[in-house]
């Protein structure tokens, strides 16, 4: 079971790439359908008062941030799905926490590098966003497989 568990994690690490292409034709799609949200006036604000900030943190969550947690959700998604195909039997919970928890790594690393040369910026935000929904993809999908019946606490009395 450790060599199924290993090999799970190394398939889930692989396919979160293919998953994030996957959920890039979701973002694409929410792109096409969400122009109501790109640069709309909210509440009326600029329109009657002149203020720009409201209107461009809705701007900045509905039709940036959104679709791209929906990206990392469904790569996600994908990763433990392919992982189930190819790894049965395996702990996907597992295989799912690990994987995340690399990617997280390596984002936390490139946001240290890039935060030392340009400081803050709306992509630093945007890959959070992203490593937020890959946690609930991995996550969610992990949940709703079976515990492996070795793995289970029904064995144990």
């Amino acid at each position: 079971m450790r060599q199924q568990t290993w090999f799970a994690v190394v398939v889930c690490v692989i396919a979160v790439i293919p998953g994030f292409f996957v959920g890039g034709l979701v973002k694409a799609v929410m792109y096409v359908f969400g122009g109501w949200a790109e640069n709309s006036d909210f509440l009326y604000l600029h329109a009657l008062f002149g203020l720009d900030g409201p209107g461009a943190l809705y701007n900045f969550i509905f039709a940036h941030a959104i679709p791209d947690t929906f990206q990392g959700g469904v790569g996600g998604f994908v990763a433990v799905w392919i992982t189930e195909k190819a790894a049965r039997g395996a702990n996907y919970a597992l295989a799912a926490t690990i994987t995340g928890a690399l990617y997280t790594g390596f984002v936390a690393c490139l946001i240290l590098v890039i935060f030392m040369h340009l400081g803050i910026t709306s992509e630093m935000l945007l890959s959070i966003c992203q490593c937020v929904g890959l946690w609930i993809g991995l996550g969610g999908t992990a949940a709703a497989f079976p515990v492996p019946a070795s793995r289970s606490n029904a064995a144990y009395p």
